[in-house]
């Protein structure tokens, strides 16, 4: 999974201001985000941080791919879409991106197609 990614669904402590906070940048989650956190850190716990922090970061990352193109933000949408459809028990899976197959990885390829192509840039 491209770095910026990872952003999306890393560790986002710079946006969690502590217990009970709900981080400290003025960023309005989307459907996406809110549903991709609520699985990944609410139902599944794949993630230790808060769920706020998570919707944040999510969106952060989210906003920057679109800024790059339209095609970025989409695919990394897709990305994040399709994680929110997976059990919990598949969630560590399509983390990890297991040499071989793993879930989503038709999403994944998408953007680091483009990144390939230069449409999208590394982090």
């Amino acid at each position: 999974m491209a770095p910026l990614l990872l952003a999306g669904c890393g560790d986002p402590t710079s946006l969690d201001d502590g217990p009970g906070g709900t981080g400290g940048a003025d960023i309005e989650p989307g459907p996406t985000c809110i549903a991709f956190c609520a699985r990944t850190v609410g139902d599944c716990g794949v993630f230790t941080f808060r769920e706020a922090a998570c919707r944040e970061s999510c969106q952060s990352s989210l906003d920057a791919e679109y800024e790059q193109a339209e095609a970025c933000g989409m695919a990394a949408e897709g990305v994040f879409l399709c994680a929110t459809g997976l059990d919990c028990e598949e969630l560590p899976d399509w983390l990890a991106q297991t040499p071989g197959g793993y879930p989503c990885q038709p999403e994944v390829a998408v953007f680091d197609q483009l990144i390939r192509d230069g449409v999208c840039l590394p982090e």
